[in-house]
Order: structure tokens, then sequence, then C-alpha cells
């Protein structure tokens, strides 16, 4: 819906990426993976109202910190099964809001559950993929409202 709203409104969807966002690190595959995939989200929330959208696209974040948060327990912990399906559900959170970035890594840190070592390395670049997340979220937020803004009929949003 906002993928379609953006074409008729001549606008260009490049997937979001911010200048000051950190890279995830130093891998070239992750680096080209975009933090925000505005057609994955709009997927997602394009539908809903504007605000109730904006409230959803808001908590992934902190929805985000505490399944990270799970993983970083389970670790500790040295339960490879509980951080496995604690990064299962980081992946899948991402999926749905279209966090690409984020979505990548939870894979890799779901699979990098097969021992200890390979589980703590995955810890930097989970939590480096939440920060990028975290940094480009307003204006993931702007376009979305400013998107759907131009859209509504008569300027109004939902």
């Amino acid at each position: 819906m906002i993928a379609e709203r953006m074409a008729s409104a001549g606008a260009r969807k490049p997937p979001i990426e911010s200048a000051k966002a950190t890279p995830v690190v130093s891998d070239p595959e992750l680096e080209q993976i975009p933090v925000f995939d505005e057609e994955r989200l709009d997927a997602a929330v394009g539908t809903l109202p504007v605000a109730q959208a904006l409230e959803m696209i808001g908590l992934v974040p902190e929805e985000a910190s505490r399944q990270i948060a799970v993983f970083d327990e389970a670790i500790e912990q040295e339960d490879l099964a509980a951080a496995r399906r604690a990064a299962h559900s980081l992946k899948g959170l991402a999926a749905n809001f279209g966090t690409a970035r984020l979505e990548a890594v939870g894979r890799r840190a779901e699979l990098a559950c097969t021992g200890l070592d390979e589980a703590r390395s995955a810890h930097v670049v989970v939590h480096q993929a939440l920060e990028a997340t975290r940094d480009v979220l307003p204006e993931v937020m702007r376009n979305f409202e400013s998107t759907a803004a131009k859209t509504t009929v008569g300027g109004e949003s939902d």
C-alpha cells in the first residue's frame, strides 16, 4: 500500500540507509543489506491507520532488544538451544517488519548456535544491527508518515 502510494505520488523508494548508521560488521555481504526494506514494511503495516502503523514500527527496536537480551542470557548460561530459539524469534520479528539487516544477523545468529564460540561471535553483530535499526528508525517513521499524508485523500492521515 505505501509502495503504491509512493509510486502514485512520484516518490522513489530507496531502501532506508542512514549515513550516520554504523556499519554492522566489515562483512561486505551484510553491509549491502539495507537496515529497513520499505516495501516489506509496507506489506506489514501499510493497510493500518497511520497512527497505529507508526506505533507498531516504533516498537520494533524495543521488542528486538527483548529478544536479544534472551539471546545474550542464553549464551551466558551456555544454553545453545535457548539462544537459537531467541535468534529465531528475532529473525521472525525483523522479517515481519522489514528490518532486513536485523533479520539477516538474526538468521546468522540462529545458525551460529552450533557452538558457544560461534554464538558469542554473533552477539556483537546482533547488537550492531539493533543500533543501526535504532539509528534509522526516525527517518523510516518520517518517510512512512509523510508518504501516507501525501497519498491520503485531502492530505489527511488516518
